[in-house]
């Protein structure tokens, strides 16, 4: 007797629509795509029949309209590709300073008792503050250049950033940091080939 044939895959709707269903990469693009295909198309909806006032929504067109001429330059006072790579210098150079500094200072942190328990109650402190409202005493202290504006980007990820790459460096397991001092590694060696290729 031949055996029962399987049962024949779940459609792609039934897996969207069930209970934590799966479904495949491609078609998790494809419904992320039709999500802002709506979306345009709600917004076409509501601007072509003027539901709500061209002050408060303008058409997707006159958006578009509008970006492109920004990005071709029909403003010479200002430059919207200007702009961009002011923020991303702006951005590139506080992720830098950022990991930079927080990168060593989170092993030290994760391997040394003295080094976390000096440093962990003032970073916990201190990324509690909200970044804007550091903004006054920055301007205060250095002015409206480029280096306050880069400060305020470095103090909202520094203290983010350097309590991540401690807690990362506290889940290189134990076992490998004793194999090396088995060895006879030095904490530079073990920090430096153990614990960062680890993390």
């Amino acid at each position: 007797m031949d055996p029962a044939p399987p049962p024949p895959p779940p459609s792609v709707w039934h897996s969207l629509t069930t209970f934590r269903g799966t479904t495949s990469r491609k078609t998790d693009i494809y419904v992320g795509i039709a999500g802002f295909a709506i979306l345009l198309a709600l917004w076409s909806v509501v601007t072509y029949f003027e539901w709500v006032q061209v002050d408060y929504l303008v058409s997707f067109k006159a958006v578009i309209i509008r970006l492109s001429g920004m990005f071709a330059g029909e403003n010479v006072d200002h430059s919207f590709v200007k702009d961009i790579a002011y923020s991303i210098y702006r951005v590139g150079v506080a992720f830098l300073l950022s990991a930079v500094m927080a990168i060593p200072l989170g092993i030290l942190m994760s391997s040394y008792r003295i080094v976390n328990g000096l440093s962990e109650p003032i970073i916990d402190f201190i990324r509690y503050l909200p970044v804007p409202a550091l903004v006054p005493l920055t301007v205060v202290w250095l002015g409206i250049g480029e280096t306050s504006k880069i400060t305020l980007l470095w103090i909202g990820t520094f203290f983010q950033l350097v309590l991540l790459v401690a807690d990362d460096a506290r889940r290189v397991p134990r076992e490998y940091v004793e194999i090396g001092m088995t060895v006879g590694a030095k904490p530079r060696a073990v920090l430096r080939h153990i614990i960062l290729p680890a993390m």
